[in-house]
């Protein structure tokens, strides 16, 4: 079975743009690009969050992940109105809820989304519970869930 690498690569070689969106800061650019190339995976747009410590006040510094990622996928489905997505994350902290959210808001520029079971605290059928409830307010075969 082919790793996330080499299905990657198929769908940009039969013309997938990516885009990836995640919650670290902007500073770990460098080391996520280069993480990005070592794994093998295609080159992308990336968009991380803007941290700057002078722009905000102790409490305010750790904005909802959930929130500003689910912004920046809008986002760049606006940016990109004719173009169709397909949402890949993993099940270990907020992604299947945010992808949800955005696939109810934009139906047609959602094609589906896929989500990695990760190991976390939570017990197996906590978050497979979790993911089936999500699965029921989507059309079916929306979220696709996957372990390798």
């Amino acid at each position: 079975m082919p790793g996330m690498p080499e299905v990657f690569r198929g769908w940009g070689d039969a013309g997938t743009a990516f885009h990836y969106v995640s919650a670290s800061p902007w500073q770990l650019a460098p080391c996520l690009g280069g993480f990005l190339a070592a794994a093998g995976l295609p080159a992308g747009s990336m968009h991380l969050k803007v941290f700057r410590l002078k722009d905000s006040t102790p409490l305010r510094r750790l904005p909802s992940r959930k929130r500003s990622k689910r912004r920046v996928i809008e986002q760049i489905l606006a940016d990109f109105p004719g173009r169709r997505f397909l949402l890949v994350g993993d099940s270990g902290e907020r992604d299947p809820e945010v992808y949800a959210a955005v696939a109810r808001r934009r139906p047609a520029q959602v094609a589906g989304i896929a989500i990695r079971l990760v190991e976390t605290r939570a017990a197996p059928w906590k978050v497979r519970e979790r993911l089936a409830a999500l699965s029921r307010k989507l059309p079916a075969g929306e979220i696709t869930v996957f372990e390798s």
